[in-house]
């Protein structure tokens, strides 16, 4: 939000909406300039490493440490069942 206020990105018109985004064909989202958010950690991982604000604003230290542990979970959990992700991911949050 800081990095819109500073550098005077304005909200586009389209982006404005009245119904759940989700619904919206792809070919509608294309055309209102609506980029959907990553679906999966890959994805997540990948978006965060090549966001240079949100980069700054981490820190190198930060973001390295950040990234190599996703990472691993990637790694760790990319052979598993459903269940051995969620029993996991319940005891840890």
């Amino acid at each position: 939000g800081l990095d819109g206020i500073e550098t005077g990105v304005r909200p586009h018109e389209n982006l404005f909406l009245e119904v759940d985004p989700a619904t919206l064909s792809e070919e509608e989202c294309n055309r209102r300039g609506i980029h959907r958010l990553p679906d999966n950690l890959s994805k997540s991982v990948s978006a965060l490493e090549s966001d240079s604000c949100l980069a700054d604003a981490l820190g190198f230290d930060l973001l390295t440490s950040y990234v190599a542990v996703r990472k691993g979970e990637i790694s760790y959990y990319a052979d598993q069942d459903d269940d051995f992700e969620l029993r996991n991911h319940f005891y840890k949050y």
